[in-house]
């Protein structure tokens, strides 16, 4: 498998340097390894320490709503800011999730070679919708997506990250197989119960 070197910026922007299609599956498939192509961003890019300085009196979200068919974890980072992590239940979950539920700038995970759910973080306050989730949200919520896979008892899973705009679906593919394209990236992370991130 090749290894990435680190985090490269996913901000919004309207298109991605994008051709080569890789297999993703949940549950009865996989997703295959590859590394990221890196894209530009003008601002803070994925797994940036926090949120840009600027605008955060803004009015107070709504209690996010949790879509049929998918786990809501609320996830706060360091910087102080609510993150909501949607998790799939089942194959066709995933597919809902991934294919219908999820923006297409919102980050986008599953784990890498071995069945399991796909996960989409999204952001609680409109003040946040511009910006990245910092990456301490990223890596519990990586680590999650981990716990709910077939890897969940090794001590280092890979997770591969993108976002909802690169995943897609051939009319012939079952449930849960998706198609993932390039750019995208992985961290490595140790599989966590939502019960033990909510207590870090």
């Amino acid at each position: 498998l090749l290894r990435p070197s680190a985090f490269a910026g996913l901000c919004r922007q309207s298109r991605w340097n994008a051709a080569r299609s890789l297999h993703v599956k949940h549950r009865e498939t996989y997703v295959s390894a590859a590394p990221l192509v890196p894209r530009a961003a003008k601002s803070k890019g994925f797994g940036a320490s926090g949120p840009a300085t600027g605008k955060t009196n803004a009015k107070a979200a709504p209690k996010p709503t949790t879509p049929k068919g998918c786990r809501s974890v609320m996830v706060t980072g360091r910087d102080g800011s609510t993150w909501q992590v949607l998790i799939g239940k089942t194959a066709e979950d995933n597919d809902r999730l991934s294919l219908q539920y999820g923006k297409p700038d919102e980050v986008w995970m599953h784990a890498a070679s071995v069945p399991g759910s796909h996960a989409v973080v999204r952001a609680v306050e409109e003040w946040q919708e511009s910006l990245p989730p910092p990456r301490d949200v990223v890596q519990k919520a990586a680590a999650m997506c981990a716990f709910y896979s077939k890897a969940k008892t090794q001590r280092s899973v890979e997770v591969h990250v993108s976002t909802c705009a690169q995943v897609s679906k051939s009319k012939s593919s079952p449930a849960g197989q998706v198609l993932l394209k390039r750019p995208w990236t992985s961290v490595k992370v140790t599989p966590q119960s939502p019960e033990t991130v909510s207590k870090t």
